[in-house]
């Protein structure tokens, strides 16, 4: 279920034990099909978070797709600003100016 910019799932066979993830500076994408042992075919999704990234698990790729479609609408790193902390000017030229960017999820720097 997707409410109030969260993602709320069940971590396990229990319907009534539920967690959430913050879909706020989060990206979404597809894994690998993966042959899980004692499970079987899986197909992940992967959605990284500021503070970690999440591997969630579905049996049916249609159903995987259809969570991936609707997530990637929701979510809202993509946009530059919410997927880097955007600061000092670096330099400018005559068509644009270059800017230091700190990816949210590595912090890694980028010009």
């Amino acid at each position: 279920t997707i409410k109030d910019g969260r993602l709320y799932y069940a971590p396990g066979p229990d319907p009534n034990a539920r967690k959430f993830i913050a879909l706020e500076h989060c990206t979404v994408d597809k894994g690998p099909d993966t042959l899980l042992s004692g499970v079987g075919q899986t197909y992940p999704m992967i959605l990284i978070t500021e503070k970690r990234t999440h591997t969630l698990y579905n049996s049916d790729r249609d159903i995987r797709d259809r969570w991936y479609s609707r997530l990637r609408t929701v979510t809202t790193a993509h946009r530059i600003t919410n997927a880097f902390k955007i600061s000092k000017v670096l330099g400018s030229g005559a068509f644009a100016e270059v800017k230091l960017g700190v990816d949210r999820c590595s912090g890694q720097s980028y010009a």
